[in-house]
């Protein structure tokens, strides 16, 4: 099961911002654009993408 729901958002902010440095951003991102693209949902990567850089301008 993929979420991709609103309220999902929240979390995957919150995990990003607690574990900022620690994650393997190459691993997310090519799994995040290979379920976008079986999903037919790019705006899933795209708001990942969104939220990354919102995250790396706090910091």
């Amino acid at each position: 099961m993929i979420a991709d729901r609103d309220k999902d958002w929240p979390d995957v902010e919150a995990l990003h911002i607690e574990q900022h440095g620690k994650l393997d951003e190459s691993y997310i991102t090519n799994w995040l654009s290979q379920f976008a693209e079986a999903l037919e949902k790019p705006e899933m990567f795209a708001d990942y993408q969104r939220l990354v850089e919102k995250i790396k301008a706090l910091k």
